[in-house]
């Protein structure tokens, strides 16, 4: 029970919470901390805005007893949490745009001989791997030469 006086004391002072939640919310946990801070955070005892977690852990001997020492790093959840899937949104709509302003241009000599999107080609050859292939293939022996460009 002492242990769970020493992290109820640690939460209650790391999170700015009364030592009576922290009790509670240990018991719960059957007295993990993590889970009780998660637990806090559900009942808006604890706002999600920043935690604090050990990330090294270090021993040092001092008269016969060692104690493991923490450094401190502040995470705020927030700017990953909500900005995560946006900007999986913005990066697939950079790539898509992308995808339509480069060209695969074919040429034969100095002709030009068909330029399409890279989107289209990408789609091709996902469709028809080998029909896409085996056209660049045919294509290579016949001289012609390939270029990715973007629109000017």
């Amino acid at each position: 029970m002492d242990s769970y006086r020493e992290k109820a004391e640690t939460l209650s002072r790391q999170f700015g919470i009364s030592p009576t939640d922290a009790m509670k919310a240990l018991e719960a946990c059957d007295g993990d901390i993590i889970d009780s801070v998660s637990l806090l955070e559900c009942q808006g005892i604890i706002k999600r805005t920043s935690a604090t977690f050990n990330t090294d852990r270090r021993t040092e001997s001092t008269g016969g007893s060692s104690y493991g020492e923490a450094r401190h790093v502040n995470y705020d959840p927030s700017s990953e949490a909500d900005h995560s899937f946006s900007g999986f949104n913005e990066k697939a709509a950079g790539l898509f745009r992308k995808s339509i302003e480069y060209k695969l241009a074919v040429f034969k000599g100095e002709k030009n001989i068909v330029e399409l999107p890279l989107l289209i080609v990408i789609v091709l050859a996902l469709a028809v791997f080998w029909l896409t292939l085996m056209l660049l293939a045919v294509g290579l022996l016949a001289g012609c030469r390939y270029e990715i460009s973007a629109d000017q």
